[in-house]
């Protein structure tokens, strides 16, 4: 007879290790095992139901999910679907690429975990036979990605529940079978607080002028129903910039309501309609009472999880709160209330992905990591076990006590040194406005400080006057102008700080200097740092009239990429023109020209062989000296 068995290939026949305590149980054998399923095969009497556990642990607690009873009702029978049972000889397939609704209404990834240990139980009435399996690695080789899961009942993409404010739930990658652990929660960095807003739009059923509700004056919002109808107040003006919205999170909320009546219920919303999270109960004893409800602790989000674009008014009009008689039927009046919402700093990648984040050496089983908050804020600095995927929050990186302004060490001019998981590097400012690179030798042992804590961070300055970074390039190069071009430390390669240095932001003209760090000591108290290399990126026969848009790690040697783009300037217009002073003749072949002279402002001179493009319709004409 031939069986089928459920998204699964039998791949090779191998004898698991099992101790049986009669001979009920025969025959257990690992069919084989891929990154996300493994096939058990074992024989029993045909008329005994047996039930399998597996488990990354010996004790098997905690089951995986795909066989816990306790979320899937008979996930751990023989006889469920996808398994094989032809009279007593079964075949159990534990592990699948799939998505599923559990008995508490949540998502669980149904797959096992890649390249890890699992151990498995199996028990038929009274007998257990048990043994061990490791799944296999993701497989080499694939060249196009799993399709998301789908829920079978409406044809709806699903993703494993998460909760955003636990950095020990594990998911496990349901396509691929790898671990999923989040790396910063709300509270890890406190950041913007938008305090005491008021709302703009009130309604409900039954009450007497919502729009009472909305100012602290003579009039208010007043309950006459039989129920427990809802007084809706949203958008409370909460302005956000799509940048923020992506890496931010809500750490708090707080409602101020004043009014009196009694008890009454209220709850979050981000639709008008209907609850996000808890519904909490205030009593409102007198006209004049204001009453507090939520943030009574760090991370407070109501029992359910906000994002900043759950919040923002620019996205979303409809988030605000709602409020009813705790009892139906109760006259109850609200003269005023407003919102108090805390947010915190989310870990983002740097922008473009290539920058390194994390240290190349471990620290206490673990790699030091650290990821950018919104905008210029610094970045944070977390610890990673790679194996079991435990996070510690170190704190945000702010340098001070160097001799400089603080600094603030953000996004991809903050490095790790690549030889000492405790030395990092970032860029200062001086008094006088030069460039600074600082380095930091972190002393926390990787213990976890108390939220919203800076970096055990101590700091020196390598490159203290007159061995600025700017001043450094110029002895090297001396048409190299400090006043035109600002320096800053763009990426680490084994021996030297890579130096991007623009005439006006981005996809301007540019220089790239290679600082050798030598001993990693202070210039002129010892230390043996110096310019290396030096070049201007406009200066090259294939780039010139280029800006510099990017430079790129070249992973294990001391090589950078850089990616050329159209000069522009600051603002992301075209520089460098000239207007041409005589018509082109209609013609094709080789003639003369008359422009009003060299490409302004002053970059450097045409050279035959230089490219221009001449505005025109129906398209530009591009004409080569």
């Amino acid at each position: 007879m031939r069986h089928t068995i459920q998204s699964f290939r039998i791949v090779a026949l191998f004898a698991a290790s099992c101790s049986l305590s009669e001979a009920a149980i025969s025959g257990v054998q690992l069919l084989g095992a891929t990154n996300v399923q493994a096939a058990i095969g074992f024989e029993a009497p045909p008329e005994v139901s047996c039930r399998l556990e597996v488990s990354e642990n010996p004790n098997y607690d905690p089951l995986i999910n795909d066989v816990n009873p306790s979320l899937f009702t008979g996930a751990d029978l023989d006889n469920r679907t996808g398994n094989v049972v032809d009279s007593g000889k079964r075949i159990f397939v534990a592990g699948s690429r799939s998505v599923n609704q559990a008995l508490d209404q949540k998502w669980y990834s149904r797959a096992l975990q890649t390249d890890t240990l699992h151990y498995f139980r199996i028990k038929c009435g009274n007998d257990t036979a048990t043994g061990s399996f490791r799944t296999a690695n993701i497989p080499v080789g694939t060249t196009y990605p799993w399709p998301f899961p789908q829920d079978p009942a409406n044809g709806n993409f699903r993703w494993p529940s998460t909760d955003n404010a636990n950095r020990n739930q594990t998911i496990i990658d349901p396509n691929y079978g790898t671990l999923i652990r989040r790396i910063s929660v709300p509270g890890d960095a406190p950041d913007d607080a938008f305090l005491a807003k008021p709302f703009a739009n009130a309604g409900g059923a039954s009450w007497t002028n919502p729009q009472g509700g909305l100012k602290d004056d003579a009039q208010s919002a007043s309950y006459g129903g039989t129920g427990k109808d809802w007084l809706t107040l949203t958008d409370p003006g909460i302005g956000l910039t799509p940048f923020y919205e992506e890496v931010q999170s809500v750490s708090a909320v707080k409602l101020n309501v004043k009014g009196s009546g009694g008890a009454v219920e209220v709850c979050l919303t981000i639709d008008g309609v209907s609850c996000r999270g808890e519904i909490r109960t205030v009593v409102l004893d007198t006209p004049d009472s204001t009453k507090t409800v939520g943030a009574a602790t760090a991370v407070d989000t109501w029992g359910d999880a906000l994002w900043t674009y759950d919040v923002s008014s620019r996205l979303n009009k409809q988030f605000g709160v709602m409020i009813r008689p705790a009892k139906a039927g109760t006259p109850v009046s609200i003269q005023f209330a407003t919102i108090d919402v805390t947010l915190s700093d989310q870990a983002a990648m740097p922008e473009a992905g290539f920058y390194k984040t994390c240290s190349p050496q471990k620290s206490n089983g673990g790699y030091h990591c650290s990821y950018p908050g919104p905008g210029h804020k610094p970045n944070n600095i977390f610890w990673i076990q790679p194996d079991t995927g435990e996070v510690r929050f170190l704190g945000s990186v702010v340098a001070g006590g160097w001799g400089g302004a603080t600094a603030l060490c953000f996004s991809n001019e903050a490095l790790w040194d690549p030889t000492d998981p405790n030395i990092y590097y970032c860029v200062g400012t001086t008094a006088d406005g030069k460039q600074a690179l600082l380095k930091g030798t972190y002393s926390g042992n990787d213990n976890a400080p108390a939220p919203g804590s800076a970096v055990n961070m101590s700091w020196v300055n390598l490159t203290p006057a007159p061995y600025t970074l700017e001043t450094l390039l110029k002895n090297f190069s001396p048409e190299f102008d400090p006043t035109k071009f600002g320096c800053n430390i763009i990426q680490l390669t084994t021996h030297h700080a890579v130096l991007k240095c623009l005439l006006a932001g981005q996809d301007s003209a540019g220089w790239i200097a290679a600082f050798d760090l030598g001993n990693r000591q202070p210039l002129g108290s010892g230390g043996t740092g110096s310019i290396v290399a030096a070049q201007k990126t406009y200066a090259s026969p294939q780039s010139r009239w280029c800006g510099l848009h990017s430079l790129e790690p070249i992973t294990g040697i001391d090589w950078i990429g850089w990616n050329a783009q159209f000069l522009r300037d600051s603002n992301g217009n075209l520089m460098y023109n000239t207007t041409l002073a005589s018509s082109i003749p209609a013609a094709n072949g080789r003639y003369t020209i008359q422009v009003s002279g060299e490409p302004a402002p002053v970059l450097t001179d045409a050279l035959a062989g230089d490219v221009f493009s001449i505005p025109g319709a129906p398209s530009n004409d591009t004409l080569r000296i």
